[in-house]
């Protein structure tokens, strides 16, 4: 039987969420962006955004839809 390369943890609508076979790295793809986390790096990422404060960090866009805004490198 052939293996898969990537285990597909998630995927919606231009996201995909998946877990490399060989070395576990996360790769996540989104439109034409894509990280790649070790498991380790990948906790520490999924850590940082339940950290964050939606009402501290959330401004109305033009069309009423509230959305997260974060700077990186810092809070």
């Amino acid at each position: 039987m052939d293996e898969q390369p990537t285990i597909v943890l998630s995927q919606k609508t231009k996201l995909s969420i998946e877990q490399c076979h060989c070395c576990d790295n996360i790769v996540i793809i989104y439109k034409n962006l894509l990280l790649k986390f070790s498991p380790g790096g990948f906790l520490k990422f999924e850590n940082s955004f339940q950290k964050l404060n939606f009402d501290n960090r959330s401004i109305t866009s033009g069309n009423g839809t509230q959305r997260s805004v974060h700077h990186a490198g810092g809070e």
